[in-house]
């Protein structure tokens, strides 16, 4: 399960922007996460991946 779930630092480097930046994202609801007792947040793997694919692609993905 550790391995379907995503830090904010390891979030920032897969899409070579701050930290600062994906919390935003976070915050924003453009990015979904998971936020632990600590305070940090974790995010599904599924949703970076999705957030990273062209908005055409997704469209195309989103058809029925």
């Amino acid at each position: 399960m550790a391995g379907n779930f995503v830090t904010v630092a390891q979030v920032a480097d897969m899409v070579d922007t701050t930290p600062h930046t994906v919390r935003v994202w976070i915050c924003s609801g453009r990015l979904e996460a998971i936020r632990l007792p600590s305070g940090t947040y974790r995010i599904p793997r599924s949703a970076v991946e999705e957030m990273m694919l062209p908005v055409k692609a997704k469209d195309l993905v989103n058809r029925k």
